[in-house]
């Protein structure tokens, strides 16, 4: 397009009432002007010859405008990346401080679990797999917190190692069923833990995530997932006293509900030997007579129970019993 053709079009508009500046010269209303060149020139030679000879003028070449374009588009992209990497870090930290809000939970999660006889293959399992949801939801920055989950559980699984059985006595030995329990190997060690031994640990234990049927159904699913004792894990239930909250969270349970759901658990393989921890902590009279009173009756049914606390009524619940003192076990 050429200055003529400018004009013609300023002044066709003009003519039709379509422009507004009746008085203005179409010299001062034309802001630009392309010049194609034709074939056999260089346009930055005749970009450069403009230049010289024609004053007020700027030229750019079509090369030059859109490498422009495409660094002003460049610098756009750069801001938004950087605003997206910020809400990706900033949602990145969020979960860090969640993860770290929630570390002692799990803590006792993964002791459970290892107390009902889960190997270190399976916990590690759990491990990568929540890793593994992390880092698909966080791309890059995921793998960075993959590696942070993967070192601080790596602590919680050798913390859950010394449950049951994984700590090396100074001397001697220990048979279970002519099984010398420290001549077996990790994963035999983890089933045998699985099958027979149960443990009712101090504290509270739940997988908050599961229902109170699910909690205790968990050492059968840990090497049986499809077909758990849901039969027998109802009838214990049933046993404790907690057949009406098969269904509920263990955050809706009380502490006395809380450890004989534990119980329940902790018989549901059948074991040969129950060792219970100060199981009746912090319980009122009530529920403290209640959970000695269920220990009492598994050890009428066969299991061995070793019962560790601080109440003295259990002493008429109990065979036989020992008293630690001054690091000397006695009878009495």
């Amino acid at each position: 397009m050429n200055f003529d053709t400018c004009k013609a079009l300023i002044q066709a508009c003009r003519e039709k009432g379509m422009f507004k500046y009746e008085n203005l010269d179409a010299d001062a209303v034309v802001s630009s002007v392309m010049i194609r060149v034709a074939p056999g020139y260089d346009s930055e030679a005749v970009a450069d010859a403009i230049r010289d000879k024609v004053d007020g003028v700027s030229v750019a070449t079509a090369t030059n405008m859109v490498s422009g374009i495409a660094d002003s588009l460049n610098r756009i992209s750069g801001t938004v990346s950087a605003l997206i990497v910020a809400f990706w870090l900033l949602g990145m930290l969020m979960t860090v401080l969640l993860f770290t809000l929630m570390m002692n939970a799990r803590k006792r999660e993964f002791a459970s679990l290892r107390a009902m006889g889960a190997s270190r293959g399976i916990l590690s399992g759990i491990v990568v797999r929540e890793a593994l949801t992390v880092n698909l939801l966080g791309g890059a920055i995921g793998i960075l917190l993959t590696g942070v989950i993967l070192f601080s559980f790596s602590g919680l699984i050798g913390e859950s190692l010394g449950a049951g059985f994984v700590l090396t006595p100074t001397s001697g030995k220990v048979l279970l069923d002519d099984t010398d329990l420290y001549a077996q190997d990790e994963k035999s060690l983890a089933r045998l833990r699985n099958e027979k031994i149960g443990l009712i640990p101090q504290g509270h234990t739940a997988l908050l995530s599961l229902t109170v049927l699910e909690n205790v159904l968990l050492p059968a699913i840990l090497y049986n997932k499809e077909n758990p004792p849901v039969d027998r894990a109802k009838a214990l239930l049933v046993d404790v006293g907690l057949e009406a909250l098969m269904t509920a969270k263990p955050n809706e349970l009380s502490g006395g509900e809380l450890r004989r759901m534990a119980i329940a658990r902790a018989m549901l393989m059948r074991p040969g030997i129950l060792l219970a921890d100060e199981p009746t902590a912090g319980l009122d009279n009530e529920n403290t007579l209640a959970v000695l009173g269920l220990l009492r009756k598994a050890a009428d049914d066969g299991a061995g129970v070793l019962l560790v606390t601080h109440e003295n009524e259990a002493a008429q619940f109990a065979d036989e019993v020992y008293v630690m003192d001054g690091g000397k076990l006695s009878a009495q």
